[in-house]
């Protein structure tokens, strides 16, 4: 299964739980640096709109034009409440390396550092923020597909989880996609 085909797959069942939010229950996270096991620990029966792979998911064009450089994401969840982005997810296959830059300034640093500073914490309000990685296990266990995501969770785990009075609460964590059928 390819990057692609996660992506379809996810967007379409993301479309779906916008009217039957018990979905969400079932695409499950792991190695989460929060204290959520699937996505509708994050959303609940928050409304959303999504963003599939176009550029319309920047409503703040023009602000941190050096951290974002015209990147767009996969999947990007943006809350009708509050109308901030709240979570971006990242799709790839078993093979698929991330895009441009290095290891500190990956695009999964860069959509973290977005999300930090261009969105508000809301805990009790809105849907909760988070960064993802969409992907078959194999892609998790190979340090040449997953050397920039490994990073970005070990590193910034501290800052992103939630504790009283402690981080920011930006959920980092994997949605492993081996039982999707293309």
């Amino acid at each position: 299964m390819t990057g692609e085909q996660i992506k379809a797959w996810l967007c379409d069942q993301l479309r779906n739980a916008q009217t039957d939010p018990s979905i969400l229950k079932r695409i499950h996270i792991t190695h989460s640096t929060g204290d959520v096991e699937d996505l509708w620990g994050l959303i609940g029966e928050s409304p959303f709109d999504i963003f599939c792979g176009n550029r319309d998911w920047n409503n703040k064009r023009g602000v941190m034009p050096e951290i974002i450089r015209g990147l767009i994401p996969h999947i990007v969840l943006r809350s009708k409440a509050s109308g901030q982005n709240r979570i971006i997810i990242e799709c790839k296959g078993p093979r698929e390396k991330q895009r441009i830059y290095g290891i500190a300034d990956s695009h999964f640093v860069r959509y973290f550092l977005w999300l930090l500073t261009m969105t508000e914490a809301r805990r009790d309000h809105d849907i909760r923020r988070g960064v993802f990685v969409a992907a078959p296990t194999l892609w998790f266990t190979r340090d040449e597909t997953s050397k920039s995501w490994n990073h970005l969770s070990q590193t910034y785990r501290p800052i992103g989880s939630y504790k009283r009075n402690e981080g920011f609460d930006i959920t980092l964590g994997e949605i492993r996609c081996d039982a999707i059928s293309g």
